[in-house]
């Protein structure tokens, strides 16, 4: 959430599977490509820089509750994701849990 809010798409992709950055994609910008906007970087820059002070603030303060593990598997409720600000899923539009994929010690979005 951090690095949405500082716009930093490379950041943002980097933790995130193929299948994650696509999840991304769709969930945040998918008309950007209509405009010559393609790939997960340059989606998440330009949608994070349209976000107010306010709400990169929240994104910033945001924090994670309870995980659910199974094995290299992994989701996180949004209703588990909050900041001091305001309620962070709202910003994605998302119901269904963040699911995670344990790859080479590191923990990677799969999907919104």
């Amino acid at each position: 959430m951090r690095e949405f809010a500082a716009a930093d798409g490379t950041a943002v992709c980097d933790r995130l599977t193929s299948r994650g950055q696509e999840s991304v994609i769709q969930t945040i910008g998918p008309e950007l490509t209509h405009f010559g906007i393609n790939g997960c970087a340059p989606v998440v820059r330009v949608t994070a820089l349209q976000l107010t002070r306010k709400q990169r603030r929240e994104l910033r303060q945001a924090t994670v509750g309870a995980v659910a593990l199974n094995g290299p598997n992994a989701t996180v409720p949004w209703s588990e994701i909050s900041s001091p600000g305001g309620d962070v899923a709202a910003y994605f539009g998302r119901s269904k849990p963040i699911s995670l994929v344990q790859s080479n010690g590191t923990w990677l979005i799969d999907s919104l």
